[in-house]
């Protein structure tokens, strides 16, 4: 019976780190690149977020969508959306303006399948920009993702600033270190010989033999 990888790799999904190893194990070997993508966010490193898509202008209720393209339907419950705490502005350096408390977050999915945060709020904006500060928390950590946002259409044709972020991955669990065992002590060396010096034999001298004269 032929395994389908898909469905596979596809029940792993989640169950990070094992359900990683298993996926790249059972995966065919031109199909083993498929095990991270269809594991999910909670073996990434960092939450892949789109850029914010505003539908509404000054004045009105707030409409906005913030993409976030690597999750499916069915890891909703996996991922907490909401405007980021007043510490984390300030790390920002950014003011956290009564405005923003109007800001109600929640995290949809559309026709197709694509999943994205919805921000509305409970009141008219009339400020004409927004300095929003947005905290996503999922499995492996938080996330914070600053988007600047302006509401005035003279303003919004204006370059936009790069927008910061940020992540904290929860601290993994520690592993004790095996007890190193006791090395002993080295044996003492044995006192050096000391060099004995080469004895030099001087040969006899030899002597001289007369030269014989022919009669």
């Amino acid at each position: 019976m032929t395994r389908n990888p898909f469905r596979l790799l596809r029940a792993l999904r989640g169950a990070c780190p094992i359900g990683a190893r298993v996926a790249s194990r059972f995966a065919p070997g031109g199909l083993a690149w498929l095990a991270p993508l269809l594991l999910g966010p909670a073996c990434a490193l960092a939450l892949d977020i789109g850029e914010i898509q505003v539908h509404s202008a000054l004045n009105q209720l707030f409409d906005a969508r913030i993409p976030l393209p690597t999750l499916a339907p069915e890891e909703l419950g996996k991922i907490s959306v909401k405007l980021a705490p007043t510490p984390m502005f300030k790390e920002f350096k950014l003011e956290r303006a009564p405005v923003l408390t109007n800001l109600v977050f929640s995290v949809e999915y559309n026709a197709e399948g694509q999943v994205y945060v919805k921000v509305v709020s409970t009141k008219p904006i009339q400020e004409p920009s927004l300095g929003l500060l947005v905290e996503f928390a999922w499995p492996r950590g938080k996330t914070f993702r600053e988007f600047t946002v302006f509401l005035d259409p003279v303003k919004r044709l204006a370059q936009r600033p790069g927008d910061r972020s940020k992540t904290v991955l929860n601290a993994p669990t520690a592993v004790s270190a095996p007890p190193v065992e006791a090395v002993p002590p080295p044996v003492g060396a044995a006192p050096p010989v000391e060099a004995v010096p080469p004895t030099v034999v001087a040969a006899p001298p030899v002597e001289a033999v007369p030269p014989t004269v022919a009669p």
